[in-house]
């Protein structure tokens, strides 16, 4: 073999080693942006945010509808930006029949961020006046007032996560208390 041969087979060696090189620390490269990638995602998930009800405060009247005050807290650890929300002061009778007038389906609104310990207050206004019936229908117990509602928050997944509400005003502590019903108070 002359010289001039073997240095041409060397050479196209070289190359070939010098591509496939090249082809695995392209793909390295890939592999470690998946890898951080699927990190970030899955430290998001173990420390996502929660947004929970803390407290329901009223009601309150004014113009001849009841009010109430509820305060939402992302006891989570990461920011909850809340997307939607829905809630409604609302009445029930004691077997769970809700009366006409209720509307607390989410809705879209301008996002919201809670930060890890943040709280928000939203105010509810009742959609049917109260008035002298329906106080007669308190002293009575016959009717239960409920403050009810959903709300939607994303993680910084973009993951869309919903925690449902139900306080049920009781009669002997005059204060909204979870509902006993499970399927009416979650969190996803």
């Amino acid at each position: 073999m002359s010289p001039d041969w073997l240095t041409a087979i060397s050479t196209g060696v070289i190359a070939a080693f010098t591509i496939v090189l090249a082809v695995a620390t392209i793909s390295q490269g890939w592999l470690t942006r998946a890898s951080l990638r699927l990190t970030r995602q899955q430290f998001i998930a173990t420390h996502r945010p929660r947004v929970i009800v803390r407290f329901v405060q009223g009601p309150f009247l004014e113009d001849k509808h009841q009010h109430a005050f509820i305060t939402f807290a992302n006891v989570g650890s990461s920011p909850a930006t809340i997307v939607e929300l829905g809630a409604d002061l609302a009445r029930r009778r004691p077997n769970g029949d809700w009366l006409p007038g209720i509307s607390a389906a989410p809705k879209p609104i301008e996002p919201i961020v809670l930060k890890s310990g943040e709280r928000y207050v939203h105010a509810v206004r009742a959609q049917l006046p109260y008035g002298e019936a329906e106080m007669f229908a308190d002293a009575a117990e016959d009717i239960e007032t409920c403050v009810v509602g959903a709300i939607r928050y994303r993680d910084d997944n973009h993951i869309v996560r919903e925690t449902g509400f139900c306080r049920v005003r009781t009669t002997t502590t005059k204060r909204f208390t979870v509902s006993s019903d499970a399927e009416q108070e979650y969190q996803d």
